[in-house]
């Protein structure tokens, strides 16, 4: 991956963080519009596709009705909606990243990642490779030589790419990790604050318990430094070219109009730009933040992730 091509889109990403002041609205759904939900209910990523829905609601008086469609990491919300008409009333909330994954290395998987409209991302994680500040390590450099000295490290992680990245680590360092799965980012975190992993993969969630010196963030498994942890390194840094994080992108089938594609770009960038609103605060407090991207850079940020993907799974099975 070209190093100067991460730092435009990082420059894009925050050109487009405070989004619109407000939504010039020139086009309006035909119709009901169905926000399907690739997660089961109750959660923090449900959560924001329902504060979205019903900040569109009031805002503009659209009737936006949120819809779970949980399972097989996405795929089955994916599947539904390439099959929904391409005229605004269907859009889906997407973390890109495992879906690109999850299309990748599945047969036949019945959709396309770079055939879907991207319309905005409203958030991404803070991927860092976390540990218990009392077991004394600074960075991934200080784990690898505990490992090296003979210690059995074990890391939690929620999803087969991010034990993709454990492995990655062990092979290139010539080290042992015992990967755990866990169900969810929470569980993995807390298999660490309880002693139960030595190293756990985490979204964000870690972001509290690292500033009050609970947690460290070892290295960033995302494109760019840690806001949390702006000292920890990149994975690049240790040989590994590749990024682990994802963004959280309201997608639609391929096809829709660009006028409706604008429109909704900017409808959603108020609501999740409205500090009083639940949406803004639910993405500062359980996520990195918002984070507003949309149009030709959001293409370009899904395109460079497909690539990712592409070259990290070749690796792993090379």
């Amino acid at each position: 991956m070209n190093l100067q091509f991460w730092k435009a889109l990082g420059i894009a990403a925050a050109i487009s963080i405070t989004g619109p002041a407000n939504a010039e609205i020139n086009w309006s759904p035909p119709g009901p519009i169905n926000l399907l939900i690739p997660f089961g209910a109750g959660g923090s990523a449900d959560s924001m596709a329902r504060f979205l829905a019903t900040g569109l609601n009031e805002e503009y008086g659209w009737e936006v009705l949120p819809e779970n469609v949980p399972g097989q990491g996405g795929r089955l919300m994916a599947s539904n909606l390439v099959e929904l008409p391409a005229d605004g009333t269907a859009i889906a909330l997407a973390p890109i990243g495992e879906l690109i994954y999850t299309e990748l290395v599945t047969n036949d998987p019945g959709f396309s990642v770079a055939d879907m409209t991207m319309i905005t991302t409203l958030a991404g994680t803070q991927m860092g490779l976390i540990a218990r500040a009392d077991r004394g390590w600074n960075d991934l450099g200080d784990v690898i030589a505990a490992a090296k000295s003979g210690e059995k490290l074990s890391v939690a992680v929620p999803t087969q790419k991010l034990a993709d990245a454990a492995y990655l680590i062990s092979r290139e360092h010539d080290v042992e990790l015992t990967v755990v799965m866990t169900r969810g980012g929470q569980a993995a975190m807390s298999a660490v604050i309880a002693d139960d992993a030595d190293l756990a993969w985490a979204g964000g969630l870690q972001g509290g318990n690292v500033l009050n010196g609970q947690l460290v963030n070892l290295v960033s498994g995302e494109m760019e430094k840690l806001e949390v942890s702006p000292d920890a390194p990149l994975l690049s840094e240790y040989g590994i070219p590749y990024f682990f994080g994802t963004d959280f992108v309201i997608v639609a089938p391929e096809g829709l109009p660009d006028d409706a594609r604008t429109t909704l770009a900017e409808a959603i960038g108020t609501i999740v730009s409205d500090e009083e609103g639940n949406l803004h605060k639910l993405l500062n407090k359980s996520f990195a933040g918002t984070r507003l991207i949309s149009g030709q850079d959001l293409d370009a940020r899904r395109d460079a992730a497909i690539a990712n993907d592409r070259n990290l799974l070749s690796d792993v099975d090379g």
